[in-house]
């Protein structure tokens, strides 16, 4: 997900819209593997439910503590049709 200098904590995620727009170009390329990274848990839930209404199947996942020492990790998943 992108995100952009905002007012606030300095940051702000791309729109609602902008997201769905890219993601509807990612699977519309009929990719046979598909491959998540994320940094926050909601939106892998959300996003791995998006991909598994699209004909995609979990396939293998970790979780990588690219931080040490801080409570951030990413989540990498393998989803294949």
């Amino acid at each position: 997900m992108a995100s952009f200098a905002g007012p606030g904590n300095g940051r702000r995620s791309a729109s609602r819209e902008s997201r769905e727009a890219g993601g509807e170009d990612l699977l519309g390329a009929d990719p046979s593997v598909f491959v998540l990274v994320s940094c926050d848990p909601s939106s892998f839930a959300r996003d791995a439910a998006l991909l598994g209404a699209a004909g995609f199947e979990l396939d293998r996942w970790t979780v990588v503590d690219l931080f040490p020492g801080t409570s951030h990790v990413e989540t990498v998943a393998r989803f294949t049709r």
